[in-house]
């Protein structure tokens, strides 16, 4: 049980697509490889609520991207 909890306090971000598949990810830089977005714009849209949709330049495709936050509890 401890691995798992270990493995959730680790996730930091959930990603899902605009073909409705969702991936967690814990670091900004993940996320822009896998996406195409640059990781500080990333973390510009996110600054205010935690969450935004972002669109990649590349790619064209969008993203919705939600900071996690877990209680310690």
């Amino acid at each position: 049980m401890e691995i798992f909890t270990d493995y959730i306090k680790k996730i930091k971000y959930v990603v899902i697509s605009e073909n409705k598949t969702c991936e967690l990810f814990t670091s900004l830089r993940q996320i822009s490889k896998k996406t195409d977005i640059n990781f500080s714009t990333i973390s510009k849209n996110l600054k205010d609520e935690g969450k935004c949709f972002c669109t990649s330049k590349i790619t064209k495709k969008q993203y919705y991207i939600y900071k996690l936050s877990f209680s310690s509890g």
